[in-house]
């Protein structure tokens, strides 16, 4: 009984170590909202999406640039957590 227990706990450690794909969340601090760009690999992979004053995305990209209109452009490659405050950068 032991032997099944330590083999359940070994499992849902290792479904829990694998994480998402999209690794990267960003959140918006300020009270405005921004349209952010998200670009893995070169250009032509590109998505824009509105991230409203407040607003969290989660798993938006591993291995990414994110542009921010109005604040910039970032590699955020190997980054878990992207804020954008008083209209600037924060990991």
């Amino acid at each position: 009984m032991m032997r099944n227990l330590l083999v359940a706990a070994l499992a849902v450690v290792a479904v829990g170590a694998t994480g998402p794909a999209w690794a990267l969340d960003i959140h918006n601090t300020d009270n405005r909202d921004y349209e952010v760009t998200i670009i893995t690999g070169d250009e032509e992979n590109a998505y824009t999406f509105t991230l409203p004053a407040g607003g969290e995305e989660s798993a938006v990209c591993t291995d990414c640039k994110i542009s921010v209109e109005g604040v910039g452009t970032i590699d955020a490659a190997g980054v878990k957590k992207v804020e954008i405050v008083g209209g600037k950068f924060k990991m």
